[in-house]
């Protein structure tokens, strides 16, 4: 990922180089998505039903995947088994890292919201979509984590390291330590093309 797709370190090609691939990518991206918009909110009302039940499926199936590997044990126990509650005290940038988690998983402030709000009928309950909401993406990254933590668990029983050895946040997780992981399984292609559409 860092050589062929952000070509970060010595791959780091010039500003006159381009990059057919990605710029492909590009173009079938903005094409997907003006064809989900181009006929309004109602189009894009029927679009969301696939685009926001497809990933909850693919996380719960990847879950259950990681969890059947050898070390799934060792990245669940990382993820949910060791509790420091001292480091809330001790940390205070706990807070502000939790904090900005739930600004990011809510997209609050960015928009969605308040478009949202824009079709909701005026006895719409807000509190209790409010409520709803949030406990649906606690769920969902909950969930997530466990798909996560179980595979990485895999990878580094595979390779013979400690969890902390390997990249657990940002993008090296995403797009290094967890495609390594699924690579390493049988049908990888299947279980990189499900990781990838539920991103």
């Amino acid at each position: 990922f860092d050589n062929s797709v952000v070509m970060a370190g010595e791959a780091a090609v010039g500003a006159q180089d381009f990059l057919l691939y990605t710029f492909y990518g590009m173009i079938v991206v903005w094409i997907l998505i003006w064809l989900s918009l181009f006929r309004g909110v109602f189009v894009t009302g029927r679009v969301t039903y696939f685009t926001m039940l497809m990933p909850f499926i693919l996380i719960v199936i990847l879950m259950i995947r990681g969890l059947t590997l050898d070390g799934a044990g060792v990245g669940v126990e990382a993820y949910i088994g060791k509790w420091n509650l001292s480091v809330l005290k001790d940390e205070p940038i706990v807070w502000s890292e939790a904090t900005s988690q739930v600004f990011f998983s809510l997209s609050l402030c960015f928009g969605v919201l308040t478009a949202y709000a824009s079709y909701n009928r005026k006895s719409c309950n807000v509190a209790q979509d409010s409520l709803i909401i949030s406990f649906c993406d606690f769920l969902t990254s909950f969930v997530a984590g466990f798909a996560v933590f179980s595979v990485l668990g895999h990878l580094a029983d595979q390779a013979g390291v400690n969890l902390g050895y390997l990249p657990v946040d940002g993008p090296g997780l995403v797009f290094t330590a967890y495609p390594v992981a699924l690579s390493l399984l049988p049908g990888s292609h299947v279980w990189c093309v499900l990781f990838f559409l539920t991103l």
